[in-house]
């Protein structure tokens, strides 16, 4: 890691050639947001390299938020658009906790997702779950604790995983919604708590050990 004395600053010093130079300067110059893709090859030192650039925001006042995609998602399962913003923003919610005084900053999204799905009307029949109930979700999921077992169920359980997305993917627009609205809420109450001109920057590594279906590539 930076600052170890077995680092090796291979790309520091050469603007042209430094991948964390090239995307700090394109986050501190963007107006509003951006996005960057940054790739390689396993063990070439991409993580390394995330930490010396969340390093260099924070020295130039950025809150950098950091997760790994490892901690959320099994690499050997494809995963599809609707674990993916679960996990993004799961992880994010997470990661603000563990700030300085983010513990009071905002709720687990866990919990925002569990309450979600048991007390909305989703309809299970694209499921293949066979339960009458007013909010048939919450037998489903009702037994399950938020941060836990939802977190280890969308790692480790297949079937679990494949009925989810299978109700999620008729509810993507509720479920977009419900993210955006965390989001939203965490980054308010970050600038409530850093100042009103906080700017904000999630480092989620490992995310090209991700794999897609042939159905989710997209």
């Amino acid at each position: 890691v930076p600052g170890s004395a077995f680092y090796e600053p291979l790309h520091e010093g050469n603007i042209q050639d430094d991948p964390v130079a090239r995307m700090f300067t394109s986050i501190a110059f963007t107006p509003v947001q951006s996005i960057q893709l940054f790739s390689g090859f396993s063990g070439s030192g991409k993580t390394t390299e995330l930490l010396r650039l969340k390093q260099r925001l924070e020295q130039a006042g950025f809150v950098v938020v950091y997760a790994n995609a490892l901690d959320y998602l099994n690499p050997a399962e494809p995963v599809d658009i609707t674990e993916l913003l679960i996990v993004l923003v799961a992880a994010f919610g997470e990661a603000v906790a563990e700030l300085p005084g983010g513990g009071a900053m905002t709720e687990s999204f866990w919990g925002r997702l569990l309450n979600f799905l048991t007390n909305t009307e989703l309809s299970l029949t694209q499921a293949g779950i066979k339960i009458e109930a007013e909010a048939p979700m919450r037998e489903v999921f009702g037994k399950l604790k938020a941060g836990v077992d939802l977190k280890l169920e969308l790692k480790t359980a297949s079937s679990f995983r494949q009925n989810l997305q299978r109700v999620l993917n008729s509810h993507l627009t509720s479920l977009q919604q419900q993210v955006s609205d965390f989001y939203a809420d965490a980054v308010r109450r970050i600038r409530l708590e850093r100042g009103a001109r906080t700017n904000i920057v999630f480092l989620f590594d490992q995310m090209e050990q991700m794999r897609g279906g042939l159905l989710t590539e997209r």
